[in-house]
């Protein structure tokens, strides 16, 4: 498509209304000369107007804009990303505590307390962080994994992915192993304030854990779908639910 002096017109008209909402200010100057200036959607004036601005804040300034530049200079505050599920209160064990919206797991007692989330996985891939905000330091601390869309157990001194105890796949943070049915070494053992990142693909069937935003590996390459998260918790822990904006 070629852009003509006519579609040029157009384009600045219809650009009118939206103007006032752009943050030229927060831009780069590179992209004020590459991207901005050739759609002659500001005038010679604020252009010069914001590569002084520009100049001045490189060195060390902190300079008030220009008459002509009525735009605000604010970073935005980005929103934090949907929650792409919660831990369900009917599926979690009695003494494990829940906050009012799900994301945050509490427990304090010398039990496995194990909680399910409250969506079904499928197909696609799925991600989500848990962050170790408090961590008990023992073995048996945190297991964090899926388990089956139609598995129970939630009630009971039950651990994720242990044998004999819920069927699933999980990351043992206080252990350094994962566990399904057997235990294997995998990973490193995570203390307080680490962020345990989960990535199921429901459709390749794997499921792969990173530590801090470091990969651990792929776990497992067999899962058997429909899965739910779930997390069970021994001892004194505190861990909260967030999700990355991005997929790795």
């Amino acid at each position: 498509m070629i852009w003509t002096d006519e579609d040029q017109k157009k384009f600045v008209v219809l650009m009118e209304d939206i103007l006032p909402y752009i943050r030229f200010p927060i831009m780069t100057s590179q992209d004020i000369a590459t991207k901005v200036k050739p759609m002659n959607l500001l005038s010679n004036h604020q252009v010069l107007e914001l590569f002084t601005y520009f100049a001045k804040i490189s060195a060390g300034q902190k300079p008030k804009l220009g008459k002509s530049l009525k735009f605000s200079s604010k970073e935005r505050k980005g929103r934090a990303p949907p929650a792409l599920f919660r831990w369900d209160k009917s599926k979690k064990h009695g003494t494990l505590v829940l906050s009012s919206d799900c994301l945050t797991a509490s427990s304090t007692t010398s039990n496995y307390q194990p909680v399910f989330g409250d969506t079904i996985m499928e197909k696609g891939v799925f991600q989500w962080e848990v962050i170790l905000k408090t961590m008990y330091n023992n073995t048996y601390s945190v297991n964090i994994g899926v388990v089956p869309a139609t598995q129970t157990g939630h009630n009971q001194n039950f651990m994720i992915g242990y044998s004999g105890h819920i069927n699933g796949w999980a990351f043992a943070c206080g252990h350094g192993y994962k566990y399904h049915s057997s235990q294997t070494p995998y990973g490193s053992i995570c203390h307080t304030g680490d962020v345990v990142r989960v990535k199921l693909d429901c459709d390749k069937k794997t499921i792969e854990f990173f530590k801090n935003g470091k990969s651990l590996g792929v776990a497992w390459t067999d899962l058997i779908t429909p899965l739910r998260a779930a997390i069970s918790l021994y001892g004194t822990n505190t861990t909260v639910l967030q999700f990355p904006r991005t997929l790795s």
